[in-house]
């Protein structure tokens, strides 16, 4: 099932879990960047208790290729990580 549903990591994990019990699945691979797998952990921890959760990073990301220079996109991917989590926190979404 290709997610394309609301933005937003928590929201996208309710519908996700909403699509298990629908479709009477237990186990799920949840895709994504590498660099945002921490907030997709913690948040399925909470929201998909009961299935097993595969995560798998997608093999290409910004963060993969030119290692010799940050680029400001990669100062920004990882506060927007940073800035969410501390956010998903605040929520309780973790």
């Amino acid at each position: 099932i290709l997610e394309k549903r609301p933005a937003g990591t928590y929201d996208h994990l309710i519908c996700l879990r909403e699509d298990l019990q629908k479709n009477r699945l237990n186990s799920v691979i949840i895709i994504s960047s590498p660099y945002h797998m921490r907030r997709v952990n913690a948040v399925s921890k909470k929201v998909l208790t009961g299935y097993a959760v595969s995560l798998v990073p997608v093999q290409r990301s910004i963060f993969f290729g030119n290692r010799s220079a940050v680029k400001l996109r990669h100062i920004r991917a990882i506060l927007h990580e940073y800035l969410a989590l501390l956010y998903y926190g605040y929520k309780r979404y973790i």
